[in-house]
């Protein structure tokens, strides 16, 4: 590809050959090879259909004969594709040139029967092949979006598979699927208590051997620093972790994993949330990583700030804006008033509270203050 000096902004006036367009109408060739020659349109090739339109086609690069000029091709019953051929060392005038008549040439025989374009440097790009791999979707993910999308198609399979196959086990799970049931074993049972009772900050929890229970792998007290540290990068894991007295279920399901771990851990993780709540450590929402960096500060405190809409396990946790915790015995009233004075502070400012029936004047700030 090439860019040219200078643009030529609106198509030419060279007229086109009677014989051409009469040619054209009936639709019977397979292609045409058009030239500009003497300030007119004219065919010098006219192809006509033969077996299939793969045979028809490699036979372009020959009767292009690596000059400039047009190759209109019929691909389907008047439908046809323009292809510009600027082969290596055709002369800037005439670049200039067939870039600005291609609009006049569609419009003599008529925009209604070209549906697409193609542009050729040279023979290869002259192929079927070349036309083939043209017409596929440009596939913009990355190589780690392609992986993680397979991995979530999969878990979907084993999530449906493992449904069918055990449903006087199941569990309503989270976002509407069904998640297997998986018992903790007794190690996983009291490290997730001392998890609860504050003996620990952290626990890994891992499905057993036989892929039908969880049982404990870690049980520690480690900082929050280090966490990223203490990830499993080669088998997916269920972490819990307590963070300045929030709590955080995180899945992680790194990208060098067995497929049929991955789809085990994805239907069994409502499960394991629902165990874990029953032996007193709820959690807001759960969070899913893939790699180690993700695994900080940061993102637990993302995990630790729900919104009610997204609550799982009956507690809300700290707000992230400073508001209250919910509790059991505050009235909708008390709570709806603390959360006004949280949100906006220029009650206290006044000296009163909104419930407190006392008159209250708004002020404005002046011109120019934020």
């Amino acid at each position: 590809f090439f860019y040219l000096p200078v643009v030529m902004s609106s198509a030419t006036a060279i007229p086109i050959d009677p014989s051409f367009a009469e040619a054209f109408k009936d639709h019977s060739a397979r292609y045409f090879v058009v030239r500009i020659v003497n300030e007119l349109l004219v065919s010098e090739y006219k192809h006509p259909k033969g077996g299939s339109l793969e045979a028809d086609w490699n036979t372009i690069a020959q009767k292009a004969d690596n000059r400039a000029g047009y190759i209109l091709v019929q691909t389907e019953p008047r439908k046809w594709l323009t292809i510009t051929f600027v082969p290596q060392g055709t002369k800037i005038r005439d670049k200039m040139v067939y870039a600005a008549t291609k609009a006049t040439l569609l419009n003599h025989l008529g925009y209604q029967f070209f549906y697409d374009e193609l542009h050729a440097n040279d023979n290869n790009e002259l192929s079927y092949d070349y036309f083939q791999s043209s017409k596929k979707p440009t596939f913009a993910l990355s190589a780690y979006e392609v992986e993680r999308e397979q991995v979530h198609k999969e878990e979907d399979r084993e999530r449906d598979f493992r449904s069918s196959m055990h449903t006087q086990n199941q569990n309503k799970g989270i976002g509407g699927y069904h998640s297997v049931a998986m018992p903790f074993d007794a190690k996983a049972k009291e490290m997730v208590r001392n998890l609860a009772s504050g003996q620990y900050n952290f626990v890994e929890l891992a499905v057993n051997a036989a892929k039908n229970g969880i049982t404990g792998e870690k049980g520690k007290n480690v900082s929050i620093a280090a966490l990223g540290s203490e990830v499993n990068t080669m088998e997916p894991r269920y972490y819990l972790v307590k963070n300045q007295s929030r709590n955080a279920f995180v899945y992680c399901c790194p990208p060098k994993s067995p497929q049929k771990l991955r789809m085990v851990y994805s239907t069994a993780k409502g499960s394991v949330m629902a165990e874990a709540k029953a032996l007193g450590f709820s959690v807001a929402k759960a969070g899913e990583i893939s790699e180690p960096s993700e695994f900080n500060s940061q993102y637990l405190n993302e995990l630790g700030a729900p919104s009610p809409s997204t609550s799982y396990g009956g507690s809300y946790g700290a707000n992230r804006f400073g508001g209250p915790t919910r509790s059991s015995g505050a009235s909708p009233a008390a709570s709806r008033s603390s959360v006004i004075q949280g949100a906006h502070p220029v009650y206290s400012l006044m000296g009163a509270s909104p419930n407190s029936g006392r008159s209250k004047k708004v002020v404005l700030p002046p011109p120019g203050a934020y």
